[in-house]
């Protein structure tokens, strides 16, 4: 075994595990943020889905009240239930457009340093190669 690369070991691992703690941190941070968001969110549509579905019950009983005993009874309700489906189109598009990506940060670490170590080791083996190049045209 190389003695080089025992040292370059060596070295390493105290990095290695200060990333790993790095990591360990961020996906705690993200953990923490996502279950903030989910919460926060969860509220909202709770109010929202209560205080709506009131609203638009004593909407329709107006209506329907209004409509009882006219000719266009039948039409008023239609038309509630094509605004209803509407709203409940654009809430769903809504909801689908506005996505929190979990671990985003932990992601973006991950993915800097890979690229990172991959252009360690790149430089390391072309080193290795032009020492060995060396060596060789030496022997020659």
């Amino acid at each position: 075994m190389d003695f080089r690369m025992l040292g370059s070991l060596q070295h390493a691992i105290p990095v290695v595990f200060r990333h790993l703690d790095a990591y360990v941190e961020l996906v705690e941070q993200d953990l923490a943020m996502a279950k903030a968001v989910a919460v926060s969110r969860l509220r909202l549509l709770l109010i929202l889905g209560m205080s709506g579905f009131f609203a638009l019950l004593m909407v329709c009983a107006v209506v329907i009240a209004l409509t009882w005993d006219g000719q266009y009874r039948i039409l008023a309700i239609a038309l509630m239930l094509g605004v209803f489906a509407l709203a409940a189109i654009g809430s769903a598009t809504s909801l689908a457009r506005k996505r929190h990506e979990p671990f985003a940060a932990v992601k973006r670490e991950w993915r800097a340093d890979r690229e990172l170590l991959n252009s360690i080791l790149s430089r390391e083996d072309s080193h290795e190669s032009a020492t060995e190049n060396m060596a060789f045209s030496e022997r020659a």
